[in-house]
């Protein structure tokens, strides 16, 4: 099974906690390989779990959303 780019948006809170299974791991990182826009995906989702890992308390599920829809937006503009 390959994943595509919607699956790796999808699936990238599921793989930093460490909750997929070996099999969709392996399928996860072989579409990084080769995707450079997901690379870049998780590379922001990670820097804004650290940042709001900096912060002294949870951030509003909208914060949250907003700023995982900012994102979204940055890379389908890139992909234009």
């Amino acid at each position: 099974m390959k994943f595509s780019c919607k699956d790796i948006t999808e699936l990238t809170s599921a793989y930093v906690d460490g909750k997929l299974s070996f099999i969709d791991r392996i399928h996860y990182r072989l579409h990084l390989f080769v995707c450079h826009n997901c690379r870049v995906y998780l590379d922001q989702f990670k820097a804004m779990l650290a940042s709001f890992g900096k912060s002294r308390r949870e951030p509003e599920a909208k914060q949250v959303d907003d700023l995982v829809a900012r994102m979204m937006q940055e890379r389908q503009s890139k992909d234009s």
